[in-house]
């Protein structure tokens, strides 16, 4: 009976040995498994990580924009895709997650430097700036921005909506700013324009009241330079018309001084038919004979007066003529008539 029970103890003993040794060998063996299966676990990562890594090596190397963008894209697509697969790790979606945002900072940095572009071409006082066309090139850059910035939030997701949403708020601020600006310029340009049009219209009535004026003035001086031409004229005819014969013969006092002295001799006349003699002498006090008669007796009384008439032949005719009697002499004293006879005849 002890022998059996002593028999049972090492029996016992050996099994808890086994156990004990089955044990360790078992928790090394794990131990060796889990440590295997980590290291293929971080190779795995490495390499995955690696391949996300040399996608941001060929965005960056990338010159075209658009061309970049299509990479992003790509990117979003393939960490979708592996946040899908069963052996997905978190390290490598992070890694994905990391590089994807620094893409996006790219357009982020793009959109920010875009904005101060168009912006700083104006200046932050606006309400100084007067180049219209500036103004006016800054609100149509910043529409264009809009536009692009709505493509690439739609498309391909460069930002998130809440960032899309500050940006277009920005870009609504400014293009206010610029066009209410214009419009203040517009308007200051057509209160002048309309000052300057009735500066203009104001000086053109003034000028042309002056111009009514000068053109009055002159009217007048020319009206009364004509009025008293055709006085003098009227004054001249009536003149002419007191002295004048028939026809075209007209006799005019030239203030010829018909000089006579005390014995009432002509000098510088002639008598006689036929005859002439400086100084002759006329018989009876300031009476010639043979006045008003014809033939050779002839002689040209005192009240005479001298005067002359352009003939039919355009010669100038002289002659003596006694405006009491209407008789007339020639320069040699011979009777020509009398005038009154011919004007009535």
């Amino acid at each position: 009976m002890e022998t059996n029970n002593k028999k049972t103890t090492r029996i016992l003993a050996v099994l808890c040995i086994a156990v004990a040794v089955i044990c360790i060998i078992g928790f090394f063996a794990k131990k060796a498994y889990n440590r295997h299966q980590e290291e293929i676990r971080l190779q795995a990562i490495e390499i995955k990580n690696g391949e996300i890594d040399q996608e941001y090596e060929n965005f960056e190397k990338e010159e075209n924009r658009d061309k970049r963008l299509k990479v992003l894209k790509n990117e979003v697509k393939n960490a979708a895709d592996y946040e899908k697969a069963e052996n997905a790790y978190e390290e490598c979606s992070a890694h994905y997650a990391k590089v994807i945002a620094q893409m996006k900072n790219y357009f982020v940095s793009d959109y920010d430097n875009t904005i101060k572009s168009i912006s700083d071409k104006v200046g932050s006082d606006v309400e100084k700036v007067e180049d219209k066309d500036a103004l006016s090139s800054a609100s149509t850059d910043f529409t264009s921005f809009k536009e692009t910035l709505k493509n690439d939030y739609e498309n391909y997701n460069t930002i998130e909506k809440d960032k899309f949403d500050e940006y277009n708020s920005t870009v609504d601020e400014y293009v206010k700013k610029y066009n209410d600006r214009v419009a203040a310029i517009e308007k200051a340009e057509e209160e002048a324009r309309k000052k300057a049009e009735e500066e203009a219209k104001k000086k053109a009535e003034e000028e042309a009241k002056k111009k009514a004026e000068e053109e009055a003035a002159a009217k007048a001086a020319r009206e009364e330079a004509e009025r008293k031409a055709a006085e003098e004229a009227a004054a001249a005819k009536a003149a002419q018309e007191s002295s004048s014969s028939s026809g075209n013969s007209s006799y005019y006092n030239d203030s010829y001084d018909n000089s006579y002295d005390n014995s009432s001799s002509y000098s510088g006349g002639s008598s006689s038919s036929g005859s002439s003699s400086s100084g002759a002498d006329y018989s009876g006090s300031n009476d010639y004979s043979g006045s008003s008669s014809s033939g050779g007796n002839s002689g040209i009384s005192s009240g005479a007066n001298y005067g002359w008439a352009e003939g039919s032949d355009g010669n100038r005719v002289e002659n003596y003529y006694d405006p009491s009697t209407g008789d007339t002499w020639d320069m040699n004293g011979n009777y020509q008539g009398n005038m009154n006879d011919w004007l009535w005849d």
